[in-house]
């Protein structure tokens, strides 16, 4: 974060310095209050001394519980809502920590989220560099890790360290934007109207990328034309003059190119024009591919990751990164956790790809399955899948729609793990039974991870093949490390050579 002294913390955030703890002087410990602040944070479990600590809350947790830690661990000043001011002064009354200053470093505002906020925003509008924001159904983050690779060839870089696409998340990466930063790459993710609008605005970004629209966060959302509606929100916050990336295959195409209007710098890409050649010598699980007449290698798996590369590449060169260092980025990037991460253990492949799901990146998982198996014959490929979630009323179809694309290319084992995806196990089962296929496929259906954990340890075989997806919730991803540990624990004891690929 840009440095910032505490009359301008004030007045960005809208707060009160509870007791008058500003008003001069040396503290309870002789010492003097430092100057000013250079860096936030809102989990006390990676809380730096000297941090400005927000006290956030949800639905499921309160951080004005973690003020007094939080003071303990070194913070140069805790904000928290004024509705809570008297809690907390009572719960450090009591406290005989000798380490706290007296009095306490406390400043009250309205909601401490909408001070994050202010304060992002005062972070960012004071700061040259400029700023590329994602959105789309599937490859937000992806693409965001390519971008953030390909520019870091060139340019100071501050981008989201996680999936960092809510209010929290964008408001985080804006206020790690200091004076050395020279591009922002940031995500912008929703579950209902308004909020990517929002998070735009807050950002005010150079150019804008929607990778894709597909189904997903429905229940929130409602139908295919409230998430187009939802997505060109990003277009809200776009400076004048600006650029924005377009899919000019995705849903809604003509919608966004006409929201744009004529004083945006539009840009189309097609996923399908960049290519996506197997590369089997450097990136054994990668691929080849061109933009604008320029070969490169991505050494990740799944075709579809192409079109997120591609469309970095393209950005990338726009602002004027050269091929060379490109080339050098994109050998360089890796996926980020539970995304497509491929391991191979004890002579079984591991695909995790249990970050999160919807019905498209549902259907490119099973595509790179088919994938890496065609690179690896022989074993069986096994498919773990379980629920995906926030599909409201069509969640049954979009369930089935997967059954049966599942179905064209059967694996040799289909474990369904949840309550929806049931009706996938049950569509898969069907479609081969109507298509008279006798290729001994077997379907398993759980209710929990911990059933469909012992059906999969007391059947795993070398050579296997697994994907593992779902939404994150299920805990598939807990389930894929779990096994591949014990198929790890098995080879050791058998004094088995162990490969293992990241």
């Amino acid at each position: 974060m840009r440095r910032i002294d505490w009359t301008t913390i004030l007045k960005e955030t809208r707060g009160r310095a509870v007791a008058n703890w500003l008003s001069g002087g040396p503290d309870g410990r002789g010492a003097r209050t430092v100057d000013f602040v250079d860096s936030v944070s809102t989990d006390t479990r990676d809380l730096m001394p000297g941090d400005l600590f927000f006290a956030l809350s949800g639905e499921k947790f309160d951080a004005h519980a973690f003020v007094l830690e939080a003071l303990e661990l070194g913070s140069s000043a805790c904000v928290i809502a004024e509705s809570e001011a008297d809690r907390v002064l009572e719960s450090i009354a009591t406290s005989d920590d000798p380490a706290l200053f007296r009095p306490p470093r406390l400043i009250a505002v309205d909601e401490p989220l909408f001070a994050l906020e202010r304060l992002a925003v005062w972070n960012r509008r004071g700061s040259d560099a400029e700023a590329t924001a994602i959105t789309g159904s599937v490859g937000k983050t992806t693409t965001k890790e390519f971008l953030s690779a390909l520019l870091a060839q060139k340019y100071r870089v501050t981008a989201a360290p996680k999936s960092f696409n809510n209010r929290v998340g964008v408001a985080l990466t804006l206020l790690a934007v200091d004076e050395k930063t020279e591009q922002i790459v940031l995500e912008m993710g929703t579950s209902g109207t308004g909020e990517i609008s929002y998070l735009s605005r807050m950002a005010e970004p150079d150019r804008v990328i929607v990778t894709t629209i597909a189904p997903a966060h429905l229940s929130g959302l409602g139908s295919l034309d409230g998430i187009i509606d939802a997505k060109m929100e990003i277009l809200d916050g776009l400076r004048e003059g600006g650029s924005a990336y377009f899919n000019s295959r995705m849903k809604g195409f003509d919608r966004f190119v006409e929201r744009a209007g004529d004083t945006t710098n539009v840009q189309t890409f097609d996923p399908e024009a960049f290519g996506a050649e197997s590369e089997r010598g450097k990136c054994p699980i990668g691929h080849q591919f061109v933009v604008a007449g320029q070969r490169f290698e991505l050494p990740v798996p799944g075709r579809h990751n192409v079109g997120n590369a591609g469309v970095a590449v393209q950005v990338a060169m726009d602002i004027g990164v050269d091929v060379g260092a490109i080339r050098a980025g994109l050998l360089s990037s890796r996926l980020p956790p539970g995304r497509l991460d491929v391991r191979e253990s004890g002579g079984v492949v591991f695909v995790d790809d249990s970050y999160n799901a919807n019905p498209r990146s549902m259907e490119s998982a099973i595509e790179t399955l088919e994938d890496i198996a065609a690179r690896r014959p022989g074993g069986r490929r096994i498919a773990v899948l379980g629920d995906m979630l926030e599909l409201g009323r069509d969640s049954r179809l979009l369930h089935e729609a997967v059954g049966r694309r599942l179905a064209e290319n059967p694996v040799d084992v289909l474990v369904t793990v949840g309550d929806a995806s049931r009706h996938l196990s049950g569509t898969f089962s069907r479609e081969l039974e109507r298509r008279k296929v006798t290729l001994g496929s077997r379907v398993a259906h759980f209710d929990a991870v911990d059933s469909a954990r012992d059906y999969l340890e007391a059947d795993l075989r070398d050579g296997d093949k697994l994907l593992f997806k779902a939404s994150n919730a299920i805990g598939i991803g807990t389930l894929a490390e779990e096994l591949r540990t014990l198929v790890t624990s098995r080879a050791t004891s058998e004094r088995e050579p162990v490969y293992e690929s990241e």
